[in-house]
């Protein structure tokens, strides 16, 4: 994919999650219980994050090690399988997981096309890629978050408001070139 698609696919990441943090913990404010947790949501994500890791993972295994890449192949299944029986906040952890994954292409795109004030972009989407680790490392923080925003107007529009402002910094920097 090109560097636009993916900044463009990363903002109506954010985007949504804006809408969801401002919009759906107003409507639905037994949310913060049901969304980190969710396993079929967080199932669906993260059987693309592995294979998007897979992808990323097997051109490391070169020489003598690139008979292990059946074996790299059918781990993704199984861990699948183990996640959804095993992990709790599964959808928590694999949105977290997804934002890394996506801060990781978007900031390489941007390398290869030599984005004008890529400094402050990457500054920025580090942080964004700090979050994600903390998603996936501590899920029951957007768990909490959800929970706050459902009960207090002013988080909810503050944090709507820092993740729909992230989504237009990346739509703008889409069509910077």
């Amino acid at each position: 994919m090109t560097y636009r698609t993916w900044t463009l696919l990363f903002a109506a990441t954010l985007a949504a999650l804006a809408f969801v943090v401002g919009n759906s913990t107003k409507r639905k404010p037994d949310l913060y219980r049901q969304l980190p947790r969710s396993r079929s949501f967080g199932t669906v994500l993260g059987v693309i994050c592995l294979f998007w890791s897979l992808d990323l993972v097997l051109p490391m295994l070169e020489g003598n090690l690139e008979r292990y890449h059946g074996l790299a192949r059918a781990m993704v299944p199984v861990l699948a399988i183990l996640c959804y029986f095993y992990l709790d906040y599964l959808f928590a952890r694999s949105l977290g997981g997804f934002v890394v994954l996506c801060v990781n292409a978007m900031l390489h795109a941007a390398f290869v096309v030599n984005l004008p004030l890529r400094p402050l972009y990457a500054i920025v989407s580090y942080i964004v890629a700090i979050g994600g680790m903390v998603a996936v490392a501590s899920p029951w923080l957007f768990r909490d978050l959800l929970q706050r925003s459902a009960k207090e107007a002013r988080w909810r529009m503050a944090w709507a408001g820092g993740l729909g402002g992230l989504a237009v910094f990346y739509a703008v920097f889409a069509f910077i070139r």
